[in-house]
């Protein structure tokens, strides 16, 4: 069963999505509403986020996906985060920020968090979260350029970060 923790992440949490040690090759599942009311998951990776505050979160999203519809049409988000002895649920609200990411074809969210929940049952460890594996150099190199993009973006925003 999870446990309310409050409206921030705890630290362990937010060092993981800082941004300042993005380890390749982790996922994060996003959940949206559809307009039919299902739940829409979709997987990102952890060179697609950053944390700026225990609060608050940048997005890169693609763009004219049914992510960004659902996020500009209702903004509701939760996020699952799950990883080595961790398991959360973040929910807030997103805004788009940007229409497009320099040079991507992703657009840029913030999002507010109202609710994180943790979930993990004494005695037992997750050991893992979800992952991927690239064989590919270029897509490595693309997904550092995301994350710098992303941290570019919220250094030269005209919003609060």
């Amino acid at each position: 069963m999870s446990r309310l923790v409050g409206k921030e992440m705890p630290d362990e949490l937010f060092a993981l999505m800082s941004g300042k040690a993005v380890e390749a090759g982790k996922v994060f599942i996003m959940a949206t509403m559809d307009e039919n009311g299902w739940a829409h998951p979709a997987m990102g990776s952890y060179y697609e986020l950053v944390a700026k505050s225990p609060g608050r979160i940048h997005l890169a999203v693609g763009k004219n996906s049914t992510t960004e519809r659902n996020l500009v049409r209702t903004g509701a988000l939760t996020l699952v985060v799950t990883d080595h002895g961790l398991n959360f649920y973040l929910k807030g609200d997103a805004r788009r920020t940007r229409e497009q990411l320099a040079n991507t074809p992703f657009a840029l969210f913030q999002v507010e968090l109202h609710t994180v929940l943790e979930d993990q049952e004494t005695g037992v460890t997750i050991v893992t979260g979800v992952r991927y594996e690239s064989n590919q150099n270029a897509n490595a190199e693309f997904m550092q350029q995301m994350l710098e993009r992303t941290c570019e973006a919220l250094t030269a925003s005209p919003w609060e970060v």
